[in-house]
């Protein structure tokens, strides 16, 4: 998932009502096949986004008399949005089309020299088109939907590298799974403009979620002697940090210390729907008339009455946290059977 920029705050609005969708059960939840649903929602959300911009790119190239582009630009194309920006991630990409993926589904093939019409079934497009076999073939060529899908295809797997390289870079450093899941959030949705760096003020807006207090300038500039670009001009140099360097400069700053969890609050006023206060409230020995009698304001009263929190008040800093349907499902059941014990005594 992280692949699919669930962070970025360009895609997080859309991202979270899929979320909402795939919950079939409506627990709060995402069991393995909603996730794997999800993906395939999430997945074609981006692809949609970035077809403008895909077309773009596609159309600046030499294309054939069909529209299409040869296979031999592909990597180009890539690169000329912008995808490929080191001769490794161009190494990955010209690895993944001559060896890895399967491209049978997208490449079309030449015509032949005797005149016939190309046979573009996806059995005759060879599963994995080698650097020799090119010498000897034409390898075909793509048009933009082919071109869109293996763009796709490439900037996951790139950013999936990316992802690993990141996961133990955290645990050099020693932040736990969550830790990272928060830095990674922050990262994202404070890069405004998608390429991997934080500029500037993106930096403090990044940090501030995560750290009890911020730094002052001089800790901030102390921390960042290595990370700043030559100035331009008459501007004044500006500090540039990938997550590498973000995740380092947070373990500076917290000197081995934990993070601040970044969660948003779960409370029954603003993430348990009514239907789902009633439901809750059939835990205890209750008619169902009676709860369907209650209106809004009359049926969370009773229910905090009843579970002991406050309706505004953060599940989520309970002693047992609870931060979905399911868990305050389970913390309702114990509550009501402790009611039931003292009733007995």
């Amino acid at each position: 998932m992280r692949s699919l920029e669930p962070y970025s705050r360009h895609f997080a609005p859309e991202i979270s009502r899929l979320i909402r969708e795939v919950d079939e059960n409506n627990d709060d939840e995402i069991e393995l096949s909603e996730f794997l649903c999800l993906l395939g929602h999430v997945r074609r959300l981006m692809m949609k986004v970035r077809k403008s911009r895909i077309n773009k790119s596609f159309m600046k190239f030499d294309l054939d008399p069909n529209g299409c582009l040869g296979y031999d630009q592909i990597v180009a194309a890539l690169a000329q949005d912008g995808l490929l920006r080191t001769r490794g991630e161009y190494a990955i990409a010209h690895k993944l089309l001559d060896e890895e993926f399967d491209l049978s589904s997208v490449l079309r093939l030449a015509a032949r020299s005797d005149g016939e019409s190309p046979n573009l079934s996806p059995r005759n497009a060879p599963r994995r088109r080698g650097p020799k076999a090119l010498l000897h073939e034409d390898p075909g060529s793509v048009d933009v939907n082919g071109f869109s899908v293996i763009y796709q295809r490439v900037w996951e797997r790139l950013a999936a590298i990316k992802g690993e390289r990141v996961l133990q870079a955290a645990k050099a450093l020693n932040f736990s799974p969550l830790e990272l899941s928060d830095i990674q959030g922050a990262f994202d949705y404070f890069d405004s403009d998608d390429d991997g760096m934080l500029v500037g003020s993106e930096i403090i807006e990044a940090l501030e979620p995560l750290l009890p207090r911020l730094p002052d300038e001089q800790q901030l500039r102390n921390a960042l002697p290595s990370m700043e670009r030559e100035a331009e001009d008459d501007d004044e140099a500006v500090a540039v940090i990938d997550i590498f360097e973000f995740m380092k400069l947070l373990r500076t700053l917290t000197n081995g210390s934990s993070l601040v969890h970044v969660n948003p609050p779960f409370s029954l006023a603003n993430d348990v729907s009514f239907e789902k206060q009633q439901e809750l409230l059939q835990v205890w020995p209750i008619s169902e008339s009676y709860i369907q009698s209650l209106d809004a304001s009359e049926l969370i009263e009773m229910l905090s009455n009843f579970l002991g929190v406050k309706a505004e008040q953060n599940l989520r800093d309970l002693s047992y946290p609870v931060s979905s349907f399911r868990k305050l499902r389970e913390f309702a059941l114990r509550q009501a059977e402790r009611a039931q014990q003292h009733t007995r005594f």
